[in-house]
């Protein structure tokens, strides 16, 4: 049996392209200290305490008629109206 090889170019290889490298950080931010806290590798954090203290939603005049006829609804019903 004779076989023969071709040589071919380089240029007509097909090639993977490579894909990018993600590093995981070192430290992971924690909201609090549960049984997934791990010491050394989380870091804690107050994120979720810091939003519930920021609003960043401005209102516009849309949103205000919207949340004032909610509130004449919930009124109508009893509850307590929302802000």
């Amino acid at each position: 049996m004779f076989t023969c090889q071709t040589p071919i170019r380089q240029a007509l290889l097909c090639h993977r392209k490579k894909r990018p490298v993600y590093e995981r950080a070192k430290k992971l931010l924690h909201a609090v200290q549960d049984e997934t806290y791990r010491q050394g590798l989380h870091e804690l954090h107050e994120t979720q305490k810091m939003a519930d203290e920021v609003c960043r939603y401005d209102l516009d005049e849309l949103d205000s008629a919207w949340l004032a006829g909610y509130n004449e609804t919930r009124k109508e019903h009893g509850n307590q109206t929302t802000n």
